[in-house]
């Protein structure tokens, strides 16, 4: 009750004031008319899973070109792509050097809500309760690249990831051979792999949740099984809270993921928080049992019985970046930053570097001191930092052109 009267009272007072307040029109629009509305094409395909989900695709057709898929981190769709204008976002940049783009969108979020076995609104707990982590690695990444080189009529695609991105690619190519010599190329940005030192604060405060009250069981008592951020009333609420209190907005941002704001342009912050997606609970959940054991593993269960049905053993099995091997999967580009709360440099450089084979390597990973969680993807100088950097080396690569 008091979070409604909270509500009624801000609603009541400021709403006058908010109405007088020039909306940017990216806010309201989807991920199709944001990219269209700047000039470049945009449509909306769709791919299904061996497990019959049915994922979004959006694809900026440039057609016999080569294909650069871009992934996107958690609780965000495609939208995290788009959020900025051509000459800043990277999918412009690519599409300008001759590239065929397509921005993925993983189960659960708002272009993949979906399932041929599950509705999420009918069956919440069996849609998503398979939206997280390993299913993403194992069906959604692997549906995705073959629908792409079968439209395209290419051998090989390359790929960007931020944050779960990255984290889903990492995951695929060292647990799905035939997956990894269909990648040419690896982008990862802010890798998010490692999270035991992480020192995002929301991963802190769900971590304490978890240690102190169990609310992975309290949420399952009352059915909830996802957290729906991009629900249109707190989308509404989101949207004025960022126009009359802008550094609250801001500190949405800081609170998840970094600290620094001179980076970005931040008369887009209302258009960031509007393009924020669903949160299916097992996928924090999995995150969270990461920042306890320091390992890039498989979800537990819980317990010896349970994990032993899915994976024949009594502990989730590690996915192992050892088995990236140079050759048989794509060269790698690295950048990770010195203000990013979640993907902790520390993580980074004493946990994931060691474990790839260095041979994989593009350039020697890039380490910008300055860059927190999201400037990876909406920095005013990111282009110069990173996008510049992927197109040139991604111009130098051989898709290998079906006849």
């Amino acid at each position: 009750m008091k979070y409604l009267l909270c509500f009624l009272f801000f609603f009541l007072f400021f709403y006058p004031s908010v109405r007088c307040l020039k909306e940017d029109p990216d806010i309201k629009r989807d991920v199709t008319q944001m990219i269209t509305s700047k000039g470049y094409p945009c449509e909306l395909l769709t791919v299904t899973t061996e497990d019959d989900f049915y994922l979004g695709l959006h694809n900026m057709p440039n057609p016999g070109k080569p294909p650069v898929i871009l992934w996107h981190g958690i609780a965000q769709n495609a939208a995290s792509w788009t959020c900025n204008f051509p000459g800043e976002d990277l999918i412009y940049f690519l599409y300008d050097a001759g590239f065929d783009v397509y921005l993925g969108n993983s189960r659960g979020n708002n272009y993949s809500m979906s399932s041929k076995l599950y509705n999420p609104k009918k069956d919440p707990k069996d849609f998503f309760n398979n939206c997280y982590i390993d299913y993403m690695t194992k069906y959604d990444l692997p549906a995705t690249v073959d629908y792409i080189l079968e439209k395209t009529g290419f051998e090989k695609i390359a790929y960007v990831g931020h944050s779960q991105g990255t984290i889903i690619n990492f995951a695929a190519l060292a647990s799905n051979p035939d997956y990894a010599s269909k990648i040419n190329f690896f982008a990862a940005l802010a890798p998010a792999v490692f999270l035991k030192h992480t020192n995002s604060s929301l991963i802190r405060l769900v971590e304490e949740f978890v240690d102190n009250n169990n609310i992975f069981d309290l949420f399952d008592l009352f059915h909830t099984y996802n957290l729906d951020i991009n629900n249109p009333v707190l989308k509404i609420v989101m949207s004025y809270l960022c126009k009359l209190l802008p550094t609250a907005c801001d500190s949405i941002f800081w609170m998840v993921a970094g600290y620094d704001p001179k980076h970005l342009n931040i008369t887009r912050n209302p258009v960031y928080v509007a393009h924020l997606d669903s949160l299916p609970l097992r996928d924090m959940k999995m995150l969270d049992q990461w920042t306890h054991t320091g390992r890039f593993q498989m979800f537990d269960f819980g317990n010896d019985q349970d994990n032993y049905i899915h994976y024949g053993q009594n502990t989730p099995p590690l996915y192992q970046l050892s088995n990236i091997i140079p050759g048989k999967a794509p060269k790698m580009m690295i950048f990770y930053g010195g203000n990013d709360l979640l993907a902790d440099p520390y993580d980074v450089e004493h946990y994931l570097l060691p474990r790839l084979n260095p041979d994989l390597f593009w350039e020697k990973p890039i380490f910008i001191s300055d860059y927190s969680h999201a400037d990876f993807l909406w920095a005013q100088n990111a282009k110069d930092l990173i996008y510049k950097k992927i197109v040139n080396a991604l111009l130098q690569l051989d898709f290998g052109k079906r006849e």
